[in-house]
């Protein structure tokens, strides 16, 4: 569901470059459209993604259900975001191979994660090879 909300807003509200959900984290390169702020931005992701989880969470079983609730409702995402600004191609560089090759570092299986390369990033940086 979060794979759908960052390709939702892909090329409306940002440019959605490499990106990988895991199963409790994700790392994502987003270049804001002119008009969007990042703070917005990612609020606007984590609204509507947050909402398509809580709607498939009550269509679970009662077993599956988040740990942390604010104000009743499941707490999906921690409050701060972690942000970089990417000054030039060879930082760019190092994040799109971090962004590839943190699910191995976790020993994730590849059916634990969503990993996706931005084909128009290439021409800044190399893709890195795969894990």
């Amino acid at each position: 569901m979060l794979a759908d909300a960052l390709a939702f807003f892909d090329a409306a509200r940002l440019w959605l470059g490499d990106f990988v959900i895991m199963p409790n984290h994700c790392h994502a390169l987003l270049l804001p459209a002119s008009r969007w702020e990042l703070e917005a931005l990612l609020g606007s992701i984590k609204k509507w993604s947050s909402r398509e989880i809580g709607l498939w969470l009550q269509q679970q079983p009662k077993t599956v259900r988040p740990s942390a609730r604010r104000n009743g409702k499941p707490r999906f995402y921690q409050q701060e975001s972690y942000d970089r600004i990417v000054r030039d191609g060879e930082e760019l560089a190092v994040f799109r191979e971090y962004i590839a090759h943190n699910p191995a570092a976790a020993n994730l299986p590849p059916e634990a994660y969503t990993y996706r390369a931005a084909e128009w990033l290439d021409a800044f940086a190399p893709r890195p090879p795969p894990p």
